[in-house]
């Protein structure tokens, strides 16, 4: 960020010793905001999976439990590329493993928020 400054503003040595600190703390809090955002990201989208899990069919469940592999590795290489890595939520969920999911009860919901209806009921 402040070789772009320094290149666009043609900064002096006095001006970028001077606006370094701001720079290096604002790129600290882009950082943990990229974190958090990268967790509740997360969040949301392990409960969508679990939520909507109880109306599939196992095959469709197998699929599903690929696409959130598959989610978690482009994840892992965007943070690479990136130079960020991972945050440690999706590090927990990796070294968990796949198919470890938790039960879907009304005492995991995230504070807040109200269960979602269960499966549809079964036909006779």
């Amino acid at each position: 960020m402040l070789r772009q400054l320094n290149q666009r503003l043609k900064l002096t040595d006095e001006q970028r010793e001077k606006i370094r600190p701001v720079v290096v703390h604002a790129a600290e809090e882009m950082q943990r905001l990229r974190g958090e955002n990268l967790q509740n990201t997360t969040r949301i989208v392990e409960r969508m999976h679990l939520d909507i899990a109880a109306w599939l069919t196992p095959e469709q469940r197998d699929a599903l439990e690929d696409m959130k592999v598959q989610m978690r590795e482009r994840v892992r290489r965007e943070g690479e590329f990136s130079g960020r890595g991972e945050g440690p939520q999706m590090q927990r969920k990796n070294q968990q493993g796949p198919n470890q999911s938790r039960p879907n009860t009304s005492s995991n919901q995230p504070p807040g928020t109200q269960p979602l209806p269960g499966p549809p009921p079964a036909n006779p």
